[in-house]
């Protein structure tokens, strides 16, 4: 049952993320940007991807031990 769950909020977290990610291509393309450039708001987007990313592996990896 708890692995049953686990697996449902990976997928539920991906599915997410792959359709976040998506829609963001649709609305406006990606530019690359020097780094010097970045503003406070272009910061805080980068952490929260990387908040989900980091999310879901520590769930693989509690699913997989």
């Amino acid at each position: 049952m708890r692995l049953l769950c686990a697996i449902t909020v990976v997928l539920f977290v991906l599915i997410y993320t792959f359709n976040s990610i998506h829609a963001d291509e649709q609305v406006k393309p990606k530019k690359k940007k020097d780094p010097q450039d970045y503003t406070e708001n272009d910061i805080n987007n980068l952490f929260e991807q990387w908040e989900v990313i980091s999310f879901v592996f520590f769930l693989l990896n509690i699913i997989w031990i």
